[in-house]
Parts: C-alpha cells; sequence; structure tokens
C-alpha cells in the first residue's frame, strides 16, 4: 500500500486543531443553520450551541474548492434515436522451556505435572490468502477463522494439564489421598475445609478442599524467588500469562490458565509483618512470594482475553472459546465471544453466542444490545429494532447502553423505508446526547466505547445530511465530518483505537460525500486511509486483523471508484475499482456469512463494468466484469432495504451492456430481476413511484423484441423504446446492430428521491 501524499502537513495540522477544539468539548450538536430541523418525534433531539472561538472546525481533508462540476449526460451507446434503452449507469444514492539447572539460591519449587507440547503451527500471513474461488459455504469460512485462532493459542481443553505439587493435582486428587502422602496436617480436624502442611523447604502449604476433593494447593515460599527464573525452572515460560495490578500498577498476580498456577507477587499477611519485601526486585522485575494452584478454570481464559487488545482476533477467540469449552453457561464469555466473532465476519456464530447470553441473563440489557447487532449484519433488520426497542423501553438500561442502543436504532431507522429515515436524524441526536454527557464526566469507566458511539453517531448524521432534503448541506456535511474527525483523532490520541481508525472514517466519510452534489474528489480521504494502513500494518500481528483492516481499505477503494465515476474521471475509477477488487476478493469466503459480503463486492465489479460500458463504451469488456458481478448479485437479497434501490439499478444497467453484445437472454433475465427489485422497493416504501420508469421500458423494449410478455414491463410506456432489428442472435452481417441506451445519472438526486435525469 502506498502511503502519505503532498498534503500530509496540512492535514496533519488540520488534526492538531480539531482536537484541540474538540479537548473539553463533547457538546457536538447539529449545526441548525445549515440543515433543516427534523420532524418532531418522540424522542427528544440533542440541544446545545455552535462552539464560539477557537480554530476553525474545518474538516482534516475536505477541500470544496476541488469538487469538480457537474457530471456530463453521457450517452453509452453510437445510436441517437430516441427508442432507447436507458442503463442506471450511477447508483450513488443509495513450547514448554528446558529444565534448567538448579539455582542453589532458589527455594524448593513444585514438581508439575509434564506440560502438553505446544503447538508449531503458525496463522497464515495475509499474502499467503488464496483468491476464493466461487462461493464458500459459511461452515468453511467459520473452519477457516476457528484454525487461524487455534493457532494462536490451542482452544481444545485437551491440550491443558493443572499443575502437581508433590503428586497432589488440584481438581483431581482427593482428601484421603493427601493424607496418605504428605501425612497428618497441622489442625487436628482433618474434615476441615483447608488443611495446612508443613513440608520441608516452604514456609506453609495449605490446601482447599471441595467436599472431598483438593480445589486449590497455596505454596508460601521461604524465600521470594525472581518470577522470570520461577516460571522458566517450572516449564511455564512457553505460555502467555495474564497479570493483575494493584491501583498503584504493581503486579500482583501473574497466572498461567493452561497450568492453572498463579504467582503471588506480594507477601502473606505473616511475611509482611516480619519482612520489607516489595512485590519488584531492585532490577525492576517481579519477586514471587507464593504458588497457587488450581484445576484448569474458564476465568484466567476470560481475563486474559479481556486484557489482550481488541484488535487480536485470533488470541482473543481462541480464550474466549476456551472459557465457553470449559464453562459452556458463561454468558460474559459468549458475548465477547460474539463481539469478536462479528468483528471478523462470523455473523452466524455471532448470532447464536449473543442469544445465548440472552438465554442466559434475559435482563441484561447489554447482551441485547450485542444481539441485535449481531441480526442487523446478518440482515434481520426487523429483528434487531424489536431487540434495540426493548432495550429502550426496558428501565434498566444504563445510559451508556441507552445511548448505543440509540445510535443502533438510528442506524436500523435509515436503513428503511423513505418515510421513515427522517426520524433517524433525531435518534441520532440523543444518542450524542446522553453519550455527550457521560464523555464529559471525569470517570466515565468506558470512554472507548463512549467515544465509538458519539463517532458512529457524527457519521450517521453525516449519511442523512448528504442523502436528504436540506439548504447548504454541503457545508452540513463539511462540519459533520469535521467533528467525527476530532473524534477519532481523540480515540488514537487517547490510546483508544489506533490509527486505522482513520480507514474506517474515510469510508464512512466518502459514502456521505459522494452522495453530494456535485461529489467530493475522493483523492485526499483515499492517500489519508492508505498512510493509516501503510503507518498500521507491520505493527499488526494477527491475521485477522490484518483482513479487517483490508477489508475496510477495500471499502475505501469501492466508494471512490463510484465517485470517481460520477464526477467523469474514468481512468481514476478503474485505478480504485482494481485496487478495491484486489483488496476485497481474496476475503470473500473469511466473510461470506455476512450478507454485506456479496453485496459489497458484486458492487466493486459492476462499477468497474461499468466504467467501460458508460465511458469506453466497450461492452464487451464490461460485460466481463458484469459476469463476476451477477454471480454475486443475482442470488443476493438487501442487507437493508436502503439498498434494494442499488440492487435493482446494477441489474437493470448490466442489462443494457448484454443486450449491447447480443445476450439478450440475459439481458432480459437481468432486467426483470432488476425491474422485480425497484418494484419491492417502490412496494416497501423505500424507492418512489418514479423508480420503475427505466426498468419497465427496457423490460418492454425486451419483451416487444423478444416476443414475449411480462408484466414488470410498462403497459404504456411514453414513447416504448424500439430495439433495432438484431438478426442472427443480435449481430449483422457488417458488425453489432446499433441501439441507442442514455444513461440515467443521478446527479441531481434530492436525498433518497432516486429521480433520473434523463
Amino acid at each position: 500500500m502506498a502511503g502519505g501524499n503532498c498534503q500530509e502537513a496540512h492535514r496533519r495540522c488540520a488534526r492538531l486543531w480539531a482536537a484541540v477544539a474538540l479537548s473539553g468539548w463533547f457538546a457536538l450538536a447539529a449545526p441548525a443553520a445549515s440543515i433543516a430541523d427534523p420532524p418532531e418525534e418522540n424522542v427528544v433531539a440533542a440541544s446545545g450551541g455552535q462552539r464560539t472561538g477557537g480554530p476553525s472546525e474545518r474538516s482534516i481533508v475536505i477541500d470544496a474548492a476541488q469538487a469538480t462540476g457537474s457530471d456530463p449526460e453521457v450517452a453509452l451507446a453510437t445510436d441517437r434515436s430516441a427508442d432507447a434503452l436507458e442503463p442506471i449507469a450511477d447508483s450513488s444514492e443509495y513450547g514448554p522451556a528446558p529444565d534448567l539447572a538448579d539455582d542453589p539460591r532458589l527455594p524448593p519449587t513444585p514438581t508439575l505435572a509434564d506440560p502438553p507440547e505446544p503447538t508449531d503451527d503458525a496463522p497464515p500471513a495475509f499474502a499467503e490468502i488464496s483468491d476464493a474461488a466461487g462461493p464458500t459455504s459459511p461452515s468453511a469460512g467459520r473452519k477457516s477463522l476457528d484454525d487461524e485462532a487455534g493457532a494462536a493459542a490451542s482452544t481444545s481443553t485437551e491440550m491443558f494439564q493443572a499443575a502437581s505439587f508433590n503428586g497432589i493435582v488440584p481438581g483431581a486428587s482427593t482428601r484421603s489421598e493427601v493424607l496418605a502422602a504428605w501425612g497428618r496436617p497441622l489442625e487436628k480436624n482433618t474434615a476441615g475445609k483447608t488443611l495446612t502442611f508443613d513440608l520441608e523447604g516452604f514456609q506453609n502449604v495449605t490446601l482447599t478442599f471441595n467436599k472431598d476433593r483438593v480445589a486449590a494447593i497455596r505454596v508460601e515460599l521461604s524465600t521470594p524467588s525472581p518470577a522470570d527464573a520461577l516460571a522458566q525452572k517450572l516449564n511455564l515460560a512457553a505460555y502467555r500469562p495474564v497479570r493483575v495490578e494493584d491501583d498503584e500498577h504493581y503486579v500482583v498476580s501473574t497466572t498461567y490458565p493452561e497450568r492453572g498456577v498463579s504467582f503471588g507477587h506480594t507477601p502473606g499477611l505473616g511475611a509482611a509483618v516480619a519482612s520489607d519485601d516489595a512485590p519488584v526486585t531492585a532490577d525492576g522485575s517481579e519477586t514471587v512470594h507464593e504458588l497457587v494452584m488450581r484445576p484448569i478454570e474458564p476465568a484466567p481464559f476470560l481475563r486474559r482475553a479481556e486484557a489482550t487488545a481488541t484488535d487480536d482476533y485470533g488470541r482473543r477467540i481462541a480464550d474466549l472459546q476456551t472459557a465457553l469449552d470449559l464453562d459452556g453457561r458463561d454468558a460474559r464469555a459468549a458475548v465477547l465471544l460474539s463481539q469478536a466473532k462479528l468483528a471478523v465476519g462470523q455473523a452466524l456464530e455471532a448470532e447464536d453466542l449473543a442469544r445465548l447470553a440472552v438465554d442466559q441473563e434475559p435482563a441484561n440489557d447489554d447482551y441485547r444490545l450485542q444481539w441485535a447487532k449481531c441480526l442487523e449484519a446478518l440482515g434481520r433488520g426487523d429483528e434487531a429494532a424489536a431487540q434495540t426497542r426493548a432495550v429502550l423501553e426496558g428501565t434498566t438500561a444504563t445510559q451508556l447502553v441507552r445511548a448505543d442502543a440509540l445510535q443502533t436504532l438510528a442506524q436500523l431507522t435509515a436503513q428503511g423505508p423513505a418515510a421513515q429515515r427522517p426520524r433517524a436524524l433525531s435518534l441520532y441526536n440523543k444518542a450524542i446526547e446522553l453519550a455527550d454527557e457521560l464523555a464529559a464526566q471525569d470517570s466515565s469507566g468506558d470512554e472507548r466505547r463512549i467515544h465509538r458511539v458519539l463517532l458512529e453517531a457524527h457519521l450517521g448524521i453525516c449519511q442523512q445530511i448528504a442523502g436528504g432534503d436540506f439548504q447548504n448541506k454541503s457545508d452540513a456535511v463539511e462540519q459533520w465530518l469535521s467533528r467525527a474527525s476530532a473524534l477519532a483523532e481523540h480515540m488514537i490520541a487517547q490510546g483508544e483505537a489506533d490509527v486505522s481508525l482513520r480507514v474506517t472514517l474515510a469510508v464512512k466519510a466518502l459514502a456521505a460525500g459522494g452522495r453530494l452534489n456535485p461529489p467530493l474528489d475522493p483523492a485526499l480521504w483515499v492517500a489519508e486511509a492508505e498512510q493509516a494502513a501503510a503507518e498500521v500494518e507491520p505493527k499488526l500481528h494477527d491475521s485477522l486483523a490484518l483482513e479487517a483492516l483490508h477489508w475496510r481499505l477495500g471499502q475505501t477503494y469501492s466508494v471512490a471508484a463510484e465517485i470517481q465515476h460520477r464526477r467523469g474521471q474514468a481512468e481514476l475509477a478503474l485505478q480504485y475499482g482494481e485496487h478495491a477488487d484486489a483488496h476485497m476478493t481474496p476475503l470473500r469466503s473469511r466473510r461470506s456469512e455476512l450478507p454485506q459480503t456479496d453485496y459489497e463486492l458484486g458492487r466493486v465489479y459492476f462499477q468497474i463494468g461499468a466504467v467501460h460500458a458508460v465511458h469506453r463504451q466497450d461492452h464487451d469488456a464490461a460485460c466481463q466484469w458484469y459476469d463476476r458481478a451477477a454471480e454475486l448479485l443475482l442470488p443476493a437479497t438487501p442487507a437493508s432495504l436502503a439498498q434494494a434501490g442499488q440492487y435493482g439499478d446494477s441489474l437493470v444497467s448490466m442489462g443494457v451492456s448484454y443486450w449491447e453484445t447480443g445476450n439478450r437472454e440475459r439481458a432480459y433475465e437481468l432486467t426483470k430481476a432488476g425491474a422485480a427489485m425497484i418494484e419491492q422497493g417502490v412496494a416497501d416504501g423505500v424507492l418512489p413511484e418514479n423508480s420503475r420508469a427505466v426498468p419497465q421500458n427496457n423490460l418492454a423494449a425486451m419483451t416487444q423484441a423478444l416476443g414475449v410478455a411480462d408484466e414488470l414491463a410498462a403497459p404504456k410506456a411514453t414513447g416504448p423504446a424500439r430495439l433495432a432489428d438484431q438478426r442472427s442472435g443480435g449481430r449483422q452481417a457488417g458488425g453489432r446492430a446499433k441501439s441507442s441506451a442514455r444513461v440515467a445519472d443521478r446527479q441531481g438526486v434530492a436525498g433518497d428521491s432516486g429521480v433520473r435525469r434523463r
């Protein structure tokens, strides 16, 4: 990936200003003077004035002066007759270590059971991902991801083995076995819950029993030992520990979940009274005062997963899966695993896990909201909205969960019928109001999530303004994008996200800016995304995180290709489209559970084909890309109602090129499918009535030429399109028959009206 651009200094300076403007100020309300007030809703819209004074809040990358004028009307075919098929060529709307020699300075150490052999597998590098050949079943996709997670850390509990001490194994040995092996304890009553033994070389050895089975062994060392040396001695160094710190950031304990062993770094009560030993040595390394051995349990794996970086998906998934394998009713492990699975595209299993968590804890609003997000990702919008409303209509959700739920419901509303979409603005504003109150507190407890809600809500408002009927909406979109940029930079500066967040921001910004008239120049946003990806990629050692990064970068290129197509920049549109293809196609099988995967990739292929058809009038080249696009788009259904227009328009447009090349049956098939999709969109209230015009006219012309009847064809199409006589399958002796088709571009669209300027 190429990174950087000539305006780096400008962007960095602008980012700094944005961060300064944001510092201590999160009352980010809509610029009321720039857009029409949303309709009154039951949810109160956020209030708050514009910030006065301070530096400018212009976007870090938008430069309105670089936007071009209106797209010229483009003729698709060589014939200029009035009777023509009309494509909708632009759809912008819508290993254990070896034993060490005994060190005489170290106290005696327990004899641990032999640890399992570590795996030599390693997760494949991103560069080794092969191109997906055809559709892959969801189960195959899940296997691939599970294999990678297993390579990072085994999820099979059979690979784990609890440590033993002097022949006693927690969770396995019984009271009678302990007494037979160790003799009498210090206590007279040998039936107590705890028994203490005086073993040579150790200050104290205490056993805790669950009924008559050993639950834990606590060994107080006579002399503190360096933690690293002890870990090597006990063959624990090959495992990744989880550490617990106190309020002063001293490490209190270190646990090795695969062996059930914990190091205690602070002395016990008796030792503490008699000693000034600190939990660290002079060189800063931890000392060990006691060992605790327990059976293999889920809690340490869960703690380690929670302490692992969010984008270290392989290890997080492995630990969470292990915790759930050990305790199938652990709702916390299930919902965290659901989040990680959803982030890497395993939506079906993510939904199963979230539903499991809700079944275990029906009153947990956060778990229910995660379930809603999984349902949304699977294209089950009505179910997602119902679960989200259940959270909002209840009385137990925290303010942060309510803010997140409002943002989720706003997003679902924006994807629904056109008549309901204006309500999304009020929902986004209310989410901002609640999250802003939390962000203003000194210690809210979950700043990362608060800022994520704020960021998503700001970007959602950008989308609504860009697609709505508002005055001065270009200025309003720019202001909201500037604030979103400031939020993103604040999160990066605080360590709540890495610079790859700029890639996500670029995708959403381009999706909004591309709906403006004229659309923004995507070059600076693309350069921003490329530089961020190039900066973060060398730091990512998790293949799943690399895949997620490349998919988002591919999305950036895809949206940029559509924008450049609208702007008439054919070469740039092809360049961006080919970059999107290179980044996204290899990942299709790994993301096959998400309905959006085939849709987004199909749109990439369609867009490249449309450039060949519209700008180069090369329908043969266009159909090569349309073959790939149709393979993905034809079997698919929209993941959201709002995409019905894009689906239908794409299919109708492809039909024109197939007709031009003489493949009349394929042309008719695609046009009919597109017309049916648009007809359904009109019936669902997603598309306006006039959306039918182009599909019906094209279908009428095709049915007339083919001599078939179709109820979707316009019964009284004005100026019915006539096809030139195409003998011998559409080919004339001297070449292809010429029939014209004009582009019905959407440059003049106001919001989601779908008006096509002929």
